[in-house]
């Protein structure tokens, strides 16, 4: 089967919110505290991701990006690290769902590609 043009442009694309989001998920199951692992899955791999180039989850990553940097930075906090640190550990937990459903969609587009 041929790929179409919008297709071949979009692989590299993909390819590389398909690795960044499989980053995030080896920070996430590793070792340590888990604000500690949201805030590295974060600031290591999701940051990078641009909204603009994975429209399939665009507004659903522009939202956890928000949710992730809402809080002002304080002192040498981060606005990363001072907003999962006045989060409860509900709301962590709910963040982390978040990235496994979207990574999830995103592995499913990068498995439908022939």
């Amino acid at each position: 089967m041929t790929k179409g043009k919008n297709t071949i442009q979009r692989i590299p694309k993909l390819r590389y919110a398909h690795e960044q989001f499989s980053n995030a998920m080896y920070s996430l199951t590793g070792a340590g505290p888990q604000r500690e692992r949201l805030i590295n899955a974060y600031i290591n791999s999701i940051i990078h991701i641009r909204e603009e180039n994975v429209p399939e989850i665009a507004e659903e990553l522009a939202e956890l990006k928000k949710k992730l940097t809402h809080v002002p930075p304080r002192g040498i906090e981060g606005s990363v690290q001072a907003t999962v640190n006045a989060m409860s550990d509900s709301d962590v937990a709910t963040i982390i769902e978040d990235i496994i459903d979207l990574y999830e969609k995103i592995a499913a587009e990068w498995g439908s590609i022939d």
